[in-house]
């Protein structure tokens, strides 16, 4: 059995998640994804928000932070998040979607929890409810632009786009 990266596909390392099982996630550190323009937060970003009981989702409406392209902010978690760190990257708007946004974006995700001490990335798929062909985009952009370095993509259970499943 080979520990080669390259032995493994992206769709290997898709885990599809619901509210209940992400409480099984087992990470240091979570980078979450977010369109500014999907309200509310949409896949594994809506059940992050609902285990800070709304204070994702309260940040964002308070524009302190906006999901605009480039913005980061972490937050340090405890109790129903689990004991790990979160680090939120904005995209701006989803209808702009372009793959530039996407590889500088998860450049930075990756350079930001590198430098933070974070040893294996997760990855919080960004999630739009009107544009679901999205999620895929992301995942197979931020894949091959990080040269497959990230552990796990996770992805709300009930979307699965057809190429991932």
């Amino acid at each position: 059995m080979s520990d080669d990266v390259g032995a493994h596909t992206v769709s290997d390392r898709v885990r599809r998640v619901s509210l209940e099982t992400l409480d099984d996630v087992t990470c240091e550190a979570m980078a979450v994804f977010c369109w500014d323009d999907v309200r509310p937060l949409g896949g594994v970003a809506s059940f992050i928000d609902q285990r800070m009981e709304g204070m994702l989702s309260k940040t964002v409406a308070s524009e302190f932070f906006a999901a605009r392209p480039f913005e980061v902010m972490q937050w340090s978690c405890e109790g129903r998040v689990g004991n790990r760190r979160l680090f939120v990257f904005g995209l701006g708007a989803s209808s702009d979607y372009s793959s530039r946004c996407v590889i500088d974006t998860v450049k930075r995700a990756s350079d930001v929890m590198r430098r933070a001490g974070v040893l294996h990335l997760v990855f919080a798929v960004p999630a739009c409810r009107n544009r679901p062909e999205l999620e895929q985009r992301f995942v197979e952009v931020a894949d091959a632009e990080l040269h497959g370095a990230v552990e796990t993509y996770l992805t709300e259970i009930h979307h699965e786009p057809a190429a991932l499943a």
